[in-house]
């Protein structure tokens, strides 16, 4: 490919690599500078409404013009080839830095941070979000700049979906905003949540949340209940002000954090006692590393960037392409790399042999992913929600196993209801006259208790165990017959149960046959309207 010429520019060398193309510096024959050019995928080529879409977020892009952004100058296409050609930045990116120095001193942290949350803020107003935000997109020129990079794939609000699709999750996981890993709708607060993220690690020396895989970082960050350790516990030196500004740029509600880039900035110049001076206007001078080698990082790296990965190769591997592109995929060093690699695979060369092992190992990979799901659910070492929150997180991931993954999630939730079923027979058979109820909270939903107030869920248990109980008895025995439940996963549930009751005045012990009724509320399985009916 060297060489090759793309829109006026001649390919020099190659300067970056990840999983949405290769970066070369290239030289623009009529204007005599040197650029960047991404070349994406060849297996992009195959889908026309992808192409238009990328097209039309280059240009969107291509507006966007800010002294901290690395600006997009052109796109198109060559020889089914499609390409961006961009700024040519001479520095070095974040990550790299931050694996040279552990962290970040605070006043160099905030001063980086304050010039990208202004370049976010102008892109916001253009309605393009970023959904990429982390250090390796951050780049510092020899000059001490601040630049963002990769806005080429970023969202353009305005005009649509992206090449990979309104809702796909998109982003580095180590940065997503909750709503990103929901796969739920995002704008501009969502990149202010990684820009949150990102400050961290710069004060930290370490990403917000770790994990064994890239879903269970993601659902980390999905989660309500979730937070990172604080910044001060892992830093003692970072003022106080600080963390609280990190803390609300990371609020899991979108609603909870700064509204624009904007606003972020104003709140770093209030903790600096007044208008920035760690970076001038003219310089956006910063850090000034000696002896960086130079290069552009155009947010490549990043396994759920994006559904693709430039296997740049392809074109000079000889034959057997298929086959070398597969290889290449076994050598990713993390799963989220190799997943991606896999997938060009089975999209670049659906009809080879080499597609179905490739399909094979995705389907391997999500298998592994899911043992671990249902030994986290099993164990009860995370909330039912999150289990359902990380199953919905790998049925985006893994298009090709959605029904195993549906099979799965069935499974979880008949073993949930039954197990919730087992824990209310035995708070019954624990359960004695006079007591109040407080074992039987645990089964009305969050939301019940909110509109009843607990006293009025109290009154409600209170009568349902004297009913259930016979005017006062006790449950002496509880079962559950086989093949009794009926369930319609996250909708509702019946199981039937039987149970041995002593009635006191009649001195005798009597079966009943329950309906017991459970419905999908706030993440979980809690009574549902009838909750108990006695079968006759």
């Amino acid at each position: 490919m060297e060489n090759q010429v793309f829109g006026h520019c001649r390919l020099v060398r190659k300067i970056g690599e990840g999983g949405m193309g290769v970066v070369w510096l290239a030289r623009h024959e009529n204007l005599q500078k040197d650029v960047a050019v991404k070349v994406l995928p060849q297996g992009f080529a195959s889908e026309p409404e992808a192409v238009q879409r990328f097209l039309r977020e280059a240009q969107s892009a291509a507006r966007l013009e800010h002294p901290n952004v690395v600006q997009v100058l052109d796109a198109g296409s060559a020889g089914g080839t499609h390409f961006i050609v961009m700024q040519f930045v001479d520095g070095t990116d974040l990550q790299k830095i931050l694996k040279k120095k552990g962290k970040l001193d605070v006043a160099d942290a905030l001063a980086i941070t304050k010039r990208v949350a202004l370049a976010l803020g102008a892109a916001h107003r253009m309605g393009i979000v970023h959904r990429d935000i982390k250090p390796a997109n951050i780049l510092l020129t020899k000059q001490g700049r601040v630049m963002v990079a990769d806005f080429g794939l970023a969202r353009d609000l305005k005009g649509g979906a992206t090449i990979t699709g309104a809702q796909d999750v998109m982003g580095t996981p180590q940065y997503l905003a909750p709503e990103q890993a929901r796969g739920e709708k995002v704008d501009g607060r969502s990149d202010l949540y990684s820009l949150g993220g990102t400050l961290y690690t710069f004060l930290t020396g370490r990403p917000p949340f770790t994990g064994a895989s890239p879903v269970s970082i993601a659902v980390k960050h999905a989660s309500a209940d979730q937070k990172p350790e604080p910044v001060r516990k892992i830093a003692p030196e970072v003022p106080a002000e600080v963390e609280a500004l990190v803390e609300k740029m990371m609020a899991k509600k979108a609603d909870d954090r700064h509204a624009t880039g904007e606003e972020v900035a104003a709140a770093i110049d209030r903790i600096k006692g007044g208008p920035g001076t760690l970076v001038t206007v003219s310089q956006d001078r910063v850090l000034t590393p000696q002896k960086r080698r130079r290069l552009i990082l155009t947010g490549v790296g990043g396994g759920l960037g994006g559904l693709f990965l430039l296997i740049f190769l392809l074109g000079l591997l000889g034959p057997n392409k298929a086959e070398r592109a597969f290889r290449f995929a076994g050598q990713a060093a993390t799963d989220a790399e190799r997943l991606v690699r896999y997938r060009v695979v089975t999209q670049g060369f659906p009809q080879s042999e080499w597609a179905g092992k490739a399909n094979a190992e995705i389907l391997a990979m999500l298998d592994r992913e899911l043992v671990q799901v249902k030994a986290a659910a099993f164990d009860g070492k995370i909330l039912f929600r999150d289990v359902v929150a990380r199953l919905d997180l790998l049925r985006g991931l893994y298009k090709e196993g959605a029904k195993t993954v549906e099979k799965v999630e069935t499974d979880l939730h008949r073993s949930r209801v039954m197990g919730r079923t087992r824990d209310f027979g035995e708070a019954l058979r624990n359960h004695k006259p006079g007591d109040k109820g407080e074992p039987f909270k645990q089964f009305v939903s969050p939301e019940a208790m909110k509109k009843a107030g607990e006293q009025g869920v109290m009154g409600y248990i209170g009568l349902l165990l004297f009913l259930f109980t016979e005017f006062g008895g006790r449950v002496e025995a509880y079962e559950i017959p086989p093949d009794t439940l009926t369930l319609q996963p996250r909708k509702e549930a019946t199981v039937r149960v039987k149970a041995l009751v002593l009635n006191r005045q009649k001195k005798e012990r009597l079966t009943h046959k329950y309906l017991v009724t459970w419905a999908w509320q706030d993440g979980d399985w809690y009574f549902g309207e009838k909750a108990i009916v006695e079968e006759k």
